[in-house]
């Protein structure tokens, strides 16, 4: 896929955030690719040491998302030690939130998020109800996107963006639930980050 128009705003960062799509018997799609191919032309610039990757198991999938993203860029040359992997979220919020754990256990600070490009705003919006301090982000879109499916994706964010708003401020006055949401456990693993090893 070619990636013909780049929404972004770019800079160094601690860490990319890759968010999930579908991946259909553990098979790339073709928006994950470009999502996948933007994050690896970042992570080969230079704009950040680490890549995390965001996605569980849909319906019917033994491989969640994230890890058939993990296998694709280890293919590509990325060090599996410069992967980060969150495996359980099913839709944007859980993303994010579950992503959130792992920055901020390893102290990262700078998040690149990396999506589609119809998806940005909903995605950019949602990191910043949930704390993220620093947020640059990238979003891609292919010469191969049909008009009427682009026309569809992005009427069915700015759907999606209207519920989320809604339900934010359901969720910022529910004492317990924002509670819970800051204590949503993570899978450990070992990383090296400037040549000290973290677990």
């Amino acid at each position: 896929m070619t990636i013909s128009r780049i929404r972004s705003y770019v800079v160094s960062s601690d860490v990319i955030l890759v968010l999930g799509c579908a991946a259909p018997n553990g098979v790339v799609s073709g928006m994950l690719q470009e999502r996948l191919d933007e994050a690896l032309k970042m992570f080969n610039e230079g704009y950040a040491p680490y890549i995390l990757v965001s996605g569980g198991v849909g319906v019917g999938q033994a491989l969640s998302e994230a890890t058939v993203m993990q296998h694709y860029l280890i293919a590509k040359g990325v060090p599996r030690d410069r992967i980060f992997v969150e495996n359980r979220s099913i839709r944007t919020w859980e993303n994010l939130a579950f992503s959130k754990q792992i920055i901020d256990h390893y102290h990262l600070k700078k998040v690149l998020i990396v999506t589609s490009s119809f998806h940005l705003a909903r995605a950019v919006s949602t990191a910043r109800s949930l704390g993220y301090e620093y947020i640059y982000f990238s979003g891609s879109s292919s010469q191969q996107s049909y008009k009427f499916r682009s026309i569809m994706q992005y009427t069915r964010e700015a759907l999606g963006i209207i519920f989320y708003y809604i339900a934010s401020m359901y969720l910022n006055n529910n004492q317990e639930f924002r509670i819970r949401s800051k204590d949503i456990p993570f899978i450990p693993q070992q990383v090296i980050r400037n040549n000290v090893t973290f677990d």
